[in-house]
């Protein structure tokens, strides 16, 4: 077993995270067309469904009632 100092052993275990977390943010990054069809949807929102105004209405009654 290698004997590491407290020094590396810091700094691998902090070079380990930052390495998952720019790994982490490279899966939220859009190409271009993708980036063109979210901000269509954002700017034109769809109407709502039957269903969902449903749940809606379900989750307010909910909160009225406590």
């Amino acid at each position: 077993m290698a004997i590491v100092d407290l020094s590396a052993f810091i700094l691998s275990a902090a070079f380990e995270r930052a390495e998952e977390v720019l790994e982490n943010q490279k899966c939220r990054e859009l190409d271009e067309e993708n980036w063109r069809t979210l901000n269509m949807l954002i700017a034109e929102p769809v109407s709502p469904t039957l269903a969902l105004r449903a749940l809606m209405r379900k989750n307010k009654d909910r909160k009225a009632t406590k």
